[in-house]
């Protein structure tokens, strides 16, 4: 009796109890939704300011993962500039103080990359729009590891 009750028990754990086909060409399978990437580079430099919108740096980072992907804009001091590379390799890393404390100090960093090179130097008031990407960690010179909002800059611009 046990056996007999065990066998269809097994069948159905193992086959499943739905009329969905056992065999893979009887499946239907729906086409893949059709996404429409636009290139940045093809953006002019007014699309990228109107895609490009402020936001509070305490949100970003508190939770720079949340707005990952999603095009923003910040104007800021330039605490640290780094270029490399030149012509169509360059690329450059600013570190941008984007809340002013008063007296000529920012504060509150957001790290963004940018293809290219830019005429900047440390000190520069610039505006930059572009895309944050989570959170960029590094060590500082004390040892210590920072992680401040990332952005890929699409476009930068002296104040």
């Amino acid at each position: 009796m046990k056996k007999i009750i065990i066998i269809p028990f097994l069948t159905i754990l193992l086959f499943g109890c739905s009329n969905t086909p056992l065999y893979k060409s009887e499946l239907y399978i729906p086409p893949a939704p059709t996404l429409t990437v636009v290139p940045t580079a093809i953006l002019s430099d007014s699309e990228i300011k109107g895609r490009s919108y402020p936001i509070d740096y305490q949100q970003l980072k508190k939770n720079p993962e949340k707005y990952s992907g999603e095009w923003h804009y910040f104007k800021g001091k330039v605490l640290q500039i780094i270029e490399s590379g030149s012509g169509g390799n360059a690329k450059t890393e600013i570190r941008l103080g984007v809340t002013n404390k008063g007296y000529g100090v920012y504060d509150d960093v957001v790290y963004s990359f940018y293809s290219g090179e830019t005429s900047f130097v440390e000190g520069d008031m610039i505006h930059a729009w572009g895309i944050t990407e989570g959170q960029y960690c590094y060590t500082s010179q004390a040892g210590w590891e920072i992680c401040v909002p990332k952005l890929d800059a699409k476009l930068l611009g002296k104040i």
